[in-house]
């Protein structure tokens, strides 16, 4: 269920960046505001779709694949997350360039480094958040450890 609640926001994202672009453009070219707006969301909730889709599965499949059946370690996470988006953008791709432009090859190129550029920010925002989660907890272990210490220093002089 964590694999379809990932696909569907980012789904949802590209669907917002599409309604968003959609206004933008029909406001550019003078074309009705509402049908523009919701044609462009659908298209770009489509190709999210199919890019993101194939990306859990390709990440599932690469993992399978080159997991060693007596280890239980997953193998090198940055390059399945680069590998697993990538193929994601290749079938995601050819299958909606097959489908708008009955062209697979520039839907796979337009996609392909669209899907890496995700990955890229995907995990610098991982890297952040997790060094945000580690000064957070030095922070809190650091507050706690003087706190202990100025209690014990207290307990000395009281006793004194």
């Amino acid at each position: 269920m964590d694999q379809v609640d990932r696909v569907a926001g980012r789904v949802s994202l590209a669907a917002l960046t599409g309604l968003v672009g959609g206004a933008a453009m029909a406001t550019y070219k003078g074309h009705p505001l509402p049908k523009t707006c919701i044609a462009t969301a659908a298209s770009f909730a489509l190709v999210g779709t199919a890019c993101f889709g194939f990306e859990r599965l390709s990440n599932v499949a690469i993992r399978q694949l080159t997991m060693a059946p007596s280890s239980q370690e997953d193998p090198n996470t940055e390059q399945v997350f680069y590998a697993s988006h990538a193929l994601g953008g290749m079938i995601g791709g050819g299958i909606t360039g097959a489908l708008f432009q009955h062209r697979p090859i520039p839907g796979m190129m337009l996609c392909t480094p669209l899907m890496i550029g995700v990955a890229y920010a995907e995990l610098c925002l991982e890297k952040e958040r997790k060094e945000r989660l580690r000064q957070r907890l030095l922070t809190t272990n650091n507050e706690k450890s003087n706190d202990d210490t100025s209690d014990s220093e207290d307990n000395i002089e009281s006793k004194a």
